[in-house]
């Protein structure tokens, strides 16, 4: 079967979940799933513990109160449960002045850009702004190519009040992050009523209108700033998680298949108490050759983590560590830190 890091390279792109078993008889033991429906599908190798407590790992999942990182307890040991995020995809029905500004914007925060107009010219601007897609062709028809998903960004912003409710019914059916319609007072206060109308409540279904946060803004590109404001809150106010850099899988994958230039250490923060810079999922590479990649939060608790990775490189300890490292309050000198906290790490030796 698939290997963890190699599954993991395989689905990146997609939302996925990592389970890390981080201590007892199971621990380094990893399983990358992926929810269908309401069931998990193991992506890679996945022994029988952790099989068995599919049902555990499900419902933490869908806790209104995940975060995107969690260490659950199990029977045979604890299990650190992390969300791969996929990429943020930004779909804009209409290609006017704002959704050109928009386009930009989004661009920069590495969204991944689709645009959808009935009209050929409009289009073609949409791609010269840095739209990665653009569907030139009805926009029911557009929506019924794009399934959404969790990461997805609706935003409705077309010319026409016929083409705002085409649109509106077809996003609502399907899986989003966030969705949001442009309009006069009057224009969004009909599409309302006609919503109700149909037993559809459009505001309970997480519909943003108007939309954007208010900042006063008039200009095309100071509208596309209170959209792309009010996505970034709506994405970073739900559970996400933070995954692996490109360059960290590349280098993980490489170690797993027995193609990496020199042993390493990967460190990952499982456990926050208390206030502390970097958040549970958080991780680093400490390899044998002293380069560092990734950080843990820098100052005292990365040195520590450092400090004891390379103990483990220098003596090839293979054994799963779980280290506490507390921050104190009353630290002094360059690397002290004033949160006050308790993170907990794993690390786990890589050899090359």
């Amino acid at each position: 079967m698939t290997g963890f890091y190699e599954a993991l390279a395989l689905g990146k792109g997609r939302e996925i979940f990592a389970a890390s078993a981080v201590d007892g008889p199971y621990a380094k033991e990893k399983v990358l799933y992926e929810v269908r429906g309401e069931e998990l599908s193991a992506l890679s190798f996945e022994p029988e513990f952790f099989r068995n407590n599919r049902p555990l790992f499900l419902t933490c999942m869908q806790d209104p109160s995940f975060s995107g990182a969690a260490l659950v307890h199990a029977e045979e040991g604890r299990v650190f449960l992390e969300m791969i995020p996929g990429n943020r995809s930004l779909i804009i029905c209409g290609a006017g002045h704002v959704a050109l500004a928009l386009v930009r914007m989004a661009a920069l925060l590495e969204f991944e850009i689709t645009v959808i107009d009935d009209r050929r010219e409009f289009t073609e601007k949409a791609e010269q702004a840095g739209a990665h897609h653009a569907l030139c062709m009805p926009f029911e028809e557009a929506l019924d190519l794009i399934p959404g998903d969790h990461s997805s960004c609706f935003v409705i912003m077309t010319r026409d009040h016929r083409h705002d409710v085409e649109c509106l019914h077809r996003i609502l059916k399907k899986p989003r992050a966030y969705l949001g319609m442009m309009g006069s007072r009057h224009r969004t206060v009909m599409i309302r009523e006609s919503f109700l109308a149909q037993n559809i409540d459009v505001k309970a279904h997480g519909l943003h209108m108007p939309i954007g946060l208010s900042i006063a803004s008039e200009t095309p590109a100071e509208i596309a700033v209170s959209i792309l404001s009010e996505i970034i809150l709506t994405l970073n106010s739900r559970g996400k998680g933070i995954g692996y850099s490109q360059e960290m899988l590349d280098k993980l994958e490489a170690l797993e298949q027995g193609r990496g230039e020199t042993d390493a250490v990967l460190a990952v923060i499982i456990e926050k108490k208390g206030e502390g810079p970097r958040n549970p999922g958080t991780k680093m590479m400490i390899f044998n050759d002293g380069r560092l990649l990734g950080t843990v939060g820098g100052g005292f608790a990365e040195a520590e983590a450092i400090k004891k990775a390379r103990a483990m490189l220098e003596s090839k300890d293979d054994t799963a560590k779980v280290e506490s490292i507390s921050i104190a309050l009353d630290g002094t000198g360059e690397d002290a830190m004033d949160c006050g906290g308790v993170i907990t790490v794993t690390l786990e030796r890589y050899p090359a």
